[in-house]
């Protein structure tokens, strides 16, 4: 119990004294700059007591490693004034061979140092097939490629934005910073020596710490990935010969349409004769041999 109270003393110590640090970094001149930090780890009577030894040789500022000393978090501390944007964009083309224009796409992908994470290909009404791609591409190579792409056939519609990503990733790269200085202050104290009850603690302390910290640094590049590397969406579409351009198109859409509908009311219809024909012979039957019996009744 004295082991556990000591390392929680410790870690929220050091997340105190990182944040602290962080916060004046991000917003110089709006806190103070320059203020005296409190020394969290100084020694008290309680302290003394739990960790049995004298004020002098409990974990503290000065007797910690270069590496891990308290500020170390503040020089790695993220530039707020840096933009992190992740773009999107999508562009819809009509084309007249649509295994043609993939193929140019594919071509455009390579010069761009660009590749596809995933495509599709299908066919649609009427004849024709559409096909998509979903290209990642290197962010400064984004603008360029879109328009390339959008000069191969019948532009559609082209969208493109932007996601701004600064606050996340400036929130996930701090707690990255206190959370790398918090398991170098527990592996300090384990270092130290103590009861079994005590090094047990600190280890556990250790694992969940390093959890948490795998998980962030998970999440950091995820994000690195993402800003670095645009998505473009494009979809191709090839129409079926019977709706190619002409001034006989909408004559041809027109007899489609009304070839289709005269189909789907012949089947409603042979749905309705087969559904009702059972049930029209039945009473049918209960018909004619009630007429019978009817008629058998009154020549009686």
């Amino acid at each position: 119990m004295r082991g556990e109270n000591l390392i929680r003393r410790v870690v929220w110590g050091a997340a105190l004294v990182v944040l602290g640090g962080c916060g004046d970094a991000a917003f110089e001149g709006s806190a103070g700059v320059g203020a005296p930090q409190m020394d969290v780890f100084a020694s008290s009577p309680e302290m003394e007591a739990m960790a049995g030894s004298p004020a002098g040789e409990l974990i503290g500022v000065r007797e910690l490693p270069p590496e891990i000393e308290l500020g170390a978090s503040q020089q790695n501390a993220p530039d707020p004034g840096v933009r992190r944007l992740i773009r999107n964009g999508s562009v819809r083309l009509e084309v007249d061979d649509l295994d043609a224009g993939m193929e140019t796409v594919r071509a455009l992908l390579d010069d761009a140092g660009a590749y596809v994470a995933r495509s599709e290909e299908r066919s649609t009404s009427g004849g024709g097939r559409a096909g998509s791609l979903t290209i990642r591409v290197p962010s400064e190579g984004f603008d360029a490629l879109m328009s390339q792409i959008e000069g191969m056939g019948r532009l559609v519609a082209s969208t493109s934005g932007v996601e701004d990503v600064t606050r996340e990733y400036v929130d996930v790269e701090t707690r990255v910073a206190v959370g790398e200085e918090t398991v170098a202050r527990l592996r300090a104290l384990g270092a130290r020596g103590g009861g079994l009850s005590d090094l047990l603690a600190v280890e556990r302390e250790v694992g969940r710490a390093l959890a948490e910290l795998e998980s962030l640094k998970g999440r950091l590049r995820y994000y690195d990935q993402r800003i670095a590397e645009s998505e473009l969406s494009v979809y191709l579409t090839q129409p079926g010969r019977a709706m190619s351009g002409g001034a006989l198109r909408p004559i041809r859409v027109a007899l489609q349409n009304a070839s289709r509908l005269i189909v789907e009311s012949v089947a409603a219809m042979i749905y309705v004769v087969a559904t009702a024909l059972p049930w029209a012979i039945a009473l049918g039957l209960i018909g004619f041999f009630v007429r019978r019996w009817w008629v058998r009744r009154r020549t009686a």
